[in-house]
């Protein structure tokens, strides 16, 4: 792919790109960009957050690139047990929506498993990553999907009366949704707004929140992703969160 598949603004954002430390990627951006705006997930993230654009989207995938570029590879090839981490970490999410969504929890997790292990092979057999989000929350996606398809053909999961109606589940993130905590308007509010004042921060900023709030990395591994030191990882953290917390008390 090229960029004359790309729409005009994003190639004028891939334009303004800085060329360190993205322009080594550049070629297999352009070729990831393309694939996204093709299969839709381009335009369903501006639908998502209309206070975005093209350089938000443009930055966020280089940036994802830079952290993930080599990780479909690494667990292709279960280097440094990257798959079996996966897989567990997989069995977790597909546990904890099982139990939510009404089965059994003496046979959630045998069945978490099962899941587990046909959602990580599903994903290196068949799924492009579309590097507009981290790898887990992807992957978790996928594995939720697969669930709600399964949930569906499950008379002894669709015949309980407390269970969450498959069509109260979000379309595009990751989490489980509680139905007893807030209404799914305000939910739908709640995550523009933090994604809203994730943006305002700046890249390394973002970068280190959301690989500790999301991914739960070790700073001595967001560190050496950076090439900085976990002190400077921590003081970008202190920062961006001080930022954050007052982006959402409205003082920023």
């Amino acid at each position: 792919m090229t960029t004359e598949l790309l729409p005009d603004n994003l190639q004028s954002a891939l334009h303004q790109l800085p060329t360190d430390p993205y322009g080594p990627l550049l070629p297999r951006l352009r070729e990831v960009l393309a694939d996204n705006v093709h299969r839709g997930r381009y335009a369903k993230y501006l639908a998502r957050n209309p206070q975005h654009g093209a350089a938000d989207y443009v930055l966020r995938v280089a940036e994802t690139m830079r952290l993930y570029g080599d990780t479909p590879a690494r667990l292709a090839a279960r280097v440094d047990g990257e798959w079996e981490a996966l897989r567990q970490a997989m069995v977790g999410r597909a546990y904890y929506r099982l139990v939510n969504i009404g089965v059994p929890s003496e046979i959630a997790y045998d069945r978490a498993r099962d899941m587990a292990q046909k959602c990580c092979l599903d994903i290196l057999q068949a799924r492009p990553y579309p590097y507009d989000v981290p790898y887990v929350a992807w992957a978790t996606r996928i594995l939720y999907n697969s669930i709600a398809c399964e949930t569906q053909r499950s008379h002894d999961v669709l015949d309980r009366r407390d269970r969450l109606p498959l069509e109260n589940w979000p379309n595009d993130e990751p989490e489980v949704v509680d139905p007893g905590s807030v209404d799914e308007a305000e939910q739908i509010e709640l995550r523009q707004t933090v994604a809203w004042a994730l943006a305002q921060l700046s890249p390394k900023q973002r970068v280190v929140i959301t690989r500790r709030v999301f991914d739960e990395a070790p700073d001595l591994d967001t560190a050496r992703e950076l090439h900085s030191s976990p002190q400077a990882v921590q003081n970008h953290r202190h920062r961006g969160m001080q930022h954050l917390r007052e982006l959402l008390r409205g003082d920023g």
